[in-house]
């Protein structure tokens, strides 16, 4: 067991769900918290697709696992709940950080705010999430090479590091096509380690505290490379569509999408389940 703690957050995944909680269960984590719920109030709070019974199931038969619905707020709503202090916290509930992250939110869609009030709900409800502990948040349609999850073991080590970070290899509706300049977030659902302050900003970037402010760890702290990541936008149409409609989400620009051949291996998780 690694000393993960992972957030996952689900809504209508059927075409993935299966090799994605697989994955879960080689990462290892010591505590999982999956959100199945659309952070869209316009939208079901939940699955319609047969993705929630799956996901029910999986944490049925793992008592370190529960599931949660998506946190969806009012904009005063997201005030008062971005004040309330996280059990880990040692911070005052009105520091300046706190404030000056605050008066952002007047601009911020709430899709993206209930996006960033679930993780930290996930912060809340969890058992294990205190200094010295690794946590990462997850999707379901983003894989690790087979070195990126031994690297994974690493957290279990005193390391001199706080941040996994990856390389991103994104696939759009074929496994032979690929490119590295759509996702270049290098932290993007990584192990990052748990500090006193940490915390999720908008839209659900785990950041800290550096000179007044809530900054993405990347900005700063000590990071190692652990292997490549797999991102697979191979959905169907219609599922597209919906993803895109949801919030203030929009299609990303062409020149992110432009692919070349790949020729590399897929994780063995995605050649097992698609390519066999």
């Amino acid at each position: 067991m690694n000393n993960i703690i992972l957030f996952a957050t689900y809504w209508n995944e059927i075409e993935w769900i299966r090799p994605s909680l697989a994955q879960i269960d080689r990462i290892d984590p010591m505590e999982i918290i999956i959100c199945d719920g659309c952070f869209d109030p316009g939208k079901p709070n939940g699955s319609t697709d047969g993705t929630r019974d799956i996901v029910s199931r999986f944490v049925e038969d793992r008592p370190h696992a529960r599931l949660i619905p998506a946190v969806r707020l009012s904009r005063a709503g997201h005030y008062r709940e971005w004040f309330r202090p996280l059990p880990h916290e040692t911070s005052g509930r009105l520091s300046p950080a706190k404030l000056r992250m605050a008066r952002t939110f007047h601009r911020i869609h709430l899709y993206r705010l209930n996006q960033m009030a679930t993780f930290n709900s996930m912060i809340r409800l969890s058992e294990r999430f205190r200094p010295g502990a690794w946590f990462m948040t997850y999707d379901s349609d983003q894989f690790y090479g087979d070195q990126t999850l031994s690297a994974f073991e690493q957290v279990n080590q005193d390391v001199p590091f706080s941040l996994l970070t990856s390389k991103e290899y994104t696939f759009f509706q074929r496994f032979d096509r690929f490119t590295d300049d759509y996702e270049t977030r290098d932290y993007n659902n990584m192990p990052h380690r748990v500090f006193h302050d940490t915390r999720f900003i908008p839209t659900r970037h785990p950041a800290r505290v550096v000179d007044g402010r809530y900054r993405i760890y990347t900005e700063f702290e000590t990071k190692r490379y652990a292997g490549p990541a797999y991102h697979y936008h191979l959905r169907s149409e219609e599922r597209m569509k919906s993803g895109y409609a949801l919030g203030d989400r929009r299609p990303p620009a062409e020149s992110r999408t432009r692919t070349r051949p790949f020729s590399g291996e897929h994780p063995s998780i995605i050649r097992e389940h698609f390519l066999s």
